[in-house]
């Protein structure tokens, strides 16, 4: 749990935004799950976790946490414990949906919530693979809740494990 605490405190603490575009071009990775995002937003890697900022102050987020699975169960528990981790920390939370796919191990939600600038929609998608968590969030700033769904569900359909 204190490794989740520290993930969530990298991911509240930048929320600035540096450049732009969408075109899904260059592949990133984080251990053994590779992604694809846009070249044209800023990229920095840090303590493990990948960010990327657009221009506009949205920001994608990457990053993995170990954990010891031991049943089926236990990958569900750590998925919501993991994005319940995430949304508690916002304020106004307010939950718009989510979805847990049992034969893939993927937590997907969606929900709004202020992070210190208003209140913001945020996507989540977190998976479980071998001994690790996978986690991918993205915060937008000026994109409409179906705009931002659908980059969103663009980046989530590059991933892959190595």
């Amino acid at each position: 749990m204190k490794k989740i605490s520290i993930l969530i405190a990298l991911f509240l603490l930048i929320l600035t935004g540096c450049s732009s575009g969408n075109n899904l071009d260059k592949t990133y990775s984080i251990e053994q799950l590779s992604y694809k995002a846009s070249s044209d937003w800023t990229y920095e890697n840090d303590y493990g976790s990948n960010y990327h900022y657009l221009s506009d102050g949205s920001m994608l987020f990457a990053s993995s946490v170990d954990i010891e699975v031991s049943t089926e169960e236990d990958k569900y528990d750590h998925l919501k414990n993991t994005y319940e981790g995430f949304a508690s920390t916002a304020d106004n939370f307010s939950g718009i949906s989510e979805n847990y796919d049992a034969v893939n191990h993927i937590l997907t939600a969606s929900y709004s919530g202020d992070y210190g600038e208003g209140d913001k929609l945020v996507n989540f998608y977190v998976t479980v693979n071998e001994d690790k968590i996978y986690c991918i969030a993205f915060m937008g700033n000026s994109y409409s809740e179906e705009q931002q769904n659908e980059l969103f569900n663009q980046i989530t359909d590059t991933v892959a494990f190595k």
